[in-house]
């Protein structure tokens, strides 16, 4: 019969078995920690890589961006991406100011309660979590607050702002210039390159300044180039001769307005002067006429309009014909786009007439409307508001074609102050008086007289005409000019 021999822990075995489990141990440690070492260093690297590259990336957009105006919301860098490299990188700045900090309060503690008698310390202030950017918001898309100013004088602008909203990704020439889904970028553009809304207080640019960085004006005192220019239109003679009968006085009028007011560092504009009563499709022949008896008083308002242009140093553009003013506006025919055309603008101020108004808006199509703030239409008895607004007028049954073009009133510029809603222009009185008339001047004897001057004889044929004529020759003598049509022509 067998016997069971207890197994005895020999010395022997027991550093074997320790010896074992300690190479084990020492394994298993030795894998966990250089696989916490390989995680760490993974993340630093990368971490690295994406600072190096946002490095890069936000050198390549300024080398792309730098004829671009600097500022958010402007060109190619307003988008959030680039917001978002921003942000790592100062989140990575802001780390490593936290760190110094934690170490200079360590020490300055330290030292201070080395040192102290009291047994006392001072705190030392410090950045908290609560006053460091809020990066996650940032990169998950949070927009900055945008304080907008007082929209007074630009009634469209809200209704503009919320349309943006909804539609601004709806063409890709928003994003080109800058817009981003943020109210601030609706403003800046609507502001900036549309002019619907007021800009921004941080981006008012001072006039000064500005002149500064563009061509400015210079005051005219001759008109070699205005004839020359002129001169190549049989529809502009009159209207040359009366500025040559006329010239010395212009010259000597704004040398002294130039003495009365400061006329330098004004920006030269470019200024569409488009004559639409002269074209051959208007069908007036109010050009072919000027010398037979014709109307001038539009001819007289023009003439004198596109003289003070001119010497005020302004580029003027002159076009009598539909062919002239394709030319003139031949990069933005066609443009369908929902925004300007970018690059200089072919025109900053346009002086037109009613009959040209329906030339400009059928030659251009639908890019018309990036020009409806520019327009100042010359417009002899003006247009009243309920006239211009189209629904209203549409509702009231007015069906002239003269009206309904939703501009602001104070954009159409009369001949005479006939009301408060529309600008007055006016025109220069030509005087015919010689020396000894002038000497004499005084010696005339002033009388209650009215004179009516310039109308065709049909008009005179409508009963509130014959009406008006018999009321004032009540109150006061009159003289009547009127002109007859004989042979295609009017004779006084």
């Amino acid at each position: 019969m067998a016997l069971f021999t207890p197994w005895k822990l020999s010395s022997q075995k027991l550093g074997f078995f320790l010896v074992t489990f300690g190479f084990i141990w020492g394994m298993m440690l030795l894998h966990f920690t250089i696989q916490q070492r390989t995680q760490h260093e993974s993340s630093t690297m990368l971490r690295e890589q994406i600072l190096d590259l946002s490095k890069k990336y936000i050198k390549a957009l300024a080398e792309e961006n730098q004829n671009v105006v600097d500022g958010p919301y402007v060109g190619t860098m307003t988008a959030y991406d680039l917001k978002k490299t921003l942000a790592v990188l100062l989140d990575n700045i802001l780390q490593r100011i936290g760190k110094l900090e934690s170490k200079v309060d360590s020490l300055v503690i330290n030292g201070t309660g080395s040192n102290s008698t009291n047994g006392t310390t001072t705190a030392i202030p410090s950045i908290g979590a609560g006053d460091k950017l809020n990066v996650a918001d940032l990169i998950n898309g949070a927009q900055e607050q945008c304080e907008l100013p007082p929209m007074d004088g630009y009634p469209h602008c809200e209704g503009k702002v919320k349309w943006m909203k909804d539609m601004w990704r709806s063409d890709v020439c928003y994003s080109n210039y800058g817009v981003d889904g943020s109210t601030c970028s609706f403003f800046i553009y609507l502001s900036e390159v549309e002019n619907w809304c007021p800009r921004l207080l941080w981006r008012i640019v001072n006039n000064n300044e500005e002149a500064d960085k563009r061509t400015m004006a210079e005051i005219r005192t001759d008109f070699e180039h205005l004839y020359k220019v002129m001169s190549r239109h049989e529809e502009f003679r009159w209207m040359t001769m009366r500025i040559k009968r006329m010239d010395n006085t212009w010259i000597e009028a704004i040398k002294s307005l130039a003495d009365k007011q400061n006329l330098e560092k004004r920006k030269r504009k470019k200024i569409l002067v488009h004559l639409g009563l002269l074209t051959k499709e208007s069908g007036f022949k109010i050009a072919e006429n000027a010398f037979s008896g014709g109307p001038l008083g539009e001819l007289v308002q023009w003439s004198d309009l596109i003289t003070s242009l001119y010497l005020l140093g302004h580029d003027v553009r002159i076009s009598a014909s539909i062919a002239e003013l394709k030319e003139i506006m031949k990069k933005v025919v066609g443009n369908r786009s929902g925004c300007p055309t970018q690059g200089d603008k072919v025109v900053e101020l346009i002086y037109i007439d009613i009959v040209g108004l329906a030339q400009f808006k059928k030659t251009l199509g639908p890019s018309w409307v990036h020009y409806q703030c520019m327009l100042r239409v010359l417009d002899s008895f003006g247009t009243e508001p309920e006239f211009n607004h189209a629904h209203y007028a549409q509702s009231k049954g007015h069906k002239t074609p003269w009206g309904k073009w939703n501009l602001n009133p104070q954009q159409f510029y009369t001949m005479f102050p006939h009301t408060p809603d529309n600008s007055f222009l006016g025109f220069v009185v030509e005087q015919h008086l010689n020396t000894s008339d002038i000497r004499h001047m005084n010696d005339i004897k002033r009388q209650n007289q009215s004179l009516v001057y310039g109308k065709v004889d049909n008009f005179w044929k409508k009963a509130q005409a014959k009406y008006l004529i018999g009321a004032l020759g009540q109150l006061v003598p009159m003289g009547i000019k009127y002109a007859v049509l004989h042979n295609d022509k009017y004779l006084i």
